[in-house]
């Protein structure tokens, strides 16, 4: 066409019309060219996208790696573990109370004294006839030690004055009767003895244990009003105090509170140089049920505390989630969109979007679920 248009001079509408001819024509390449680009581009990405050649990207790289999520923030030292102390057995009547309001106790010291008529009467009873046993068996015993003795002197006698043989031998046999009787009684009679002397025993601890006992070392907040000989009713508050070998804190930051049975360090005092104990949460909200849910974390510390150091700043840590081998990436490289995650892989010459399960670990690193492999490059620019 070209060639006859050299040759042959064209008019001027016949110009105009191969002008836009060839336009269309051009219009047409680079619209087939385009598509064919896209559908080369759209295999294995969702969205990719060549990098210009002298961009520099700033990347890190996926890592495999663990990560610890810790919770921290301020403590108040609230009453440490208070009891109300009941008696819990029918028939008691009150003695007496061995402590008064604000008294120091230890561990097993006795608070309330109680007494069972009944028991009373019948170790009273246990006592007196145990008393008049040992007398008889004194008195027995004291009986049968002189008839022996009485025996063997007869026998003595009768052979000084030269006795036959047979009231010799008949002496003899009565002696060893006696003896024999003697060693049986001992034995009865000890059985017995020890048999009554065992139940006074029993009875006795039993009344030991009408006593309320301190079940920590702490100190007493108030003592029931009763007179001696008063019924007590079964359950009824007798002692209140409260413990001071362990202490409760109370954590702030309820919105970030550890979970139950959380192990926690507890620093008290100064930054540099602090007090450090150690404890474990023993109430959390997760552990209740959502409509009686209390917005409160409380720890029990382990060792005890000096109550000065109780007025000072109280900061607790503890860890709540620890995991070991995981996908960890700057949180710089994941983005959000539509409430989704996703990051920019640099793979070679190519930028693929590609969207991921994170989980924020902390203000820096991002837990990857889904969606990555160790050492892909991500930007984060």
């Amino acid at each position: 066409m070209w060639s006859m248009l050299k040759n042959k001079k064209a008019s001027p509408e016949k110009a105009t019309i191969l002008r836009k001819a060839a336009a269309l024509c051009m219009v047409f390449a680079m619209f087939a060219a385009g598509c064919s680009q896209k559908q080369e581009n759209s295999g294995d990405f969702k969205e990719s996208f060549l990098t210009p050649e002298k961009t520099n990207y700033k990347t890190v790289k996926v890592q495999m790696s663990g990560y610890e999520r810790v919770r921290t923030g301020t403590a108040n030292a609230i009453f440490p573990l208070q009891f109300e102390l009941r008696w819990e057995e029918d028939g008691t009547y009150y003695q007496e109370a061995a402590v008064t309001v604000g008294q120091a106790v230890k561990e097993g010291d006795p608070l309330v004294y109680f007494r069972r008529e009944e028991d009373r009467i019948a170790l009273e009873t246990l006592k007196l006839q145990l008393k008049r046993k040992r007398e008889s068996y004194a008195a027995e015993d004291a009986r049968r030690l002189a008839a022996i003795a009485a025996a063997q002197e007869n026998r003595n006698t009768l052979q000084e004055q030269g006795a036959t043989a047979y009231e010799l031998e008949k002496a003899r046999l009565n002696g060893e009767k006696l003896q024999v009787e003697y060693e049986q009684f001992l034995y009865t009679s000890g059985k017995e003895l020890a048999r009554l002397e065992e139940q006074l025993s029993e009875m006795e601890q039993a009344a030991q244990r009408n006593v309320l006992l301190a079940p920590h070392d702490g100190v007493i907040d108030s003592v029931t009003k009763l007179q001696t000989g008063d019924k007590v009713a079964r359950g009824q508050v007798l002692i209140t105090m409260h413990a001071t070998d362990k202490v409760l804190l109370k954590a702030e930051r309820s919105s970030e509170n550890l979970r139950y049975n959380t192990d926690v360090i507890i620093r008290i005092g100064n930054i540099d140089s602090p007090s450090i104990y150690t404890g474990k949460v023993i109430v959390a909200p997760n552990i209740l049920p959502t409509g009686v849910s209390q917005d409160m974390t409380l720890i029990e510390v382990d060792q005890e505390i000096a109550e000065k150091d109780l007025k000072k700043v109280i900061k607790y840590e503890g860890t709540v989630e620890a995991l070991s081998n995981v996908l960890v990436v700057d949180q710089r490289a994941v983005q959000r969109e539509d409430g989704k995650f996703y990051v920019r892989i640099l793979d070679g010459d190519t930028v693929q979007k590609r969207y991921v399960a994170a989980v924020k670990v902390n203000t820096e690193k991002m837990w990857i679920l889904d969606g990555l492999s160790e050492g892909q490059l991500l930007i984060v620019d």
